[in-house]
């Protein structure tokens, strides 16, 4: 194992798990799953709405932040705003 763990530059622990998964699911447990990772904070349709507001106030990214919490009840951060 801590070998393998050199190798791959990974913890011991996830050779445990992979030969766990590998073990119970065969090959198949050896590939990452659909829906790992952290699901997106804001849906398609509240992004698109975001999108007309970045458009009509590009400069006041506060006034965007503000809309969000007032229509969705939701806290966003200027760095999200500026990733839509």
């Amino acid at each position: 194992m801590k070998e393998l763990a050199h190798i791959f530059q990974v913890d011991r622990i996830t050779i445990y798990h992979w030969f766990n998964h590998g073990e119970s699911r065969r090959l198949a447990g050896l590939y990452d799953r659909a829906g790992k990772g952290r699901q997106p904070i804001l849906q398609q349709e509240p992004r698109e709405q975001i999108r007309q507001w970045i458009k009509l106030y590009p400069k006041n990214v506060n006034r965007v932040i503000a809309l969000i919490q007032q229509e969705f009840a939701m806290q966003a951060s200027q760095s999200t705003i500026k990733r839509i």
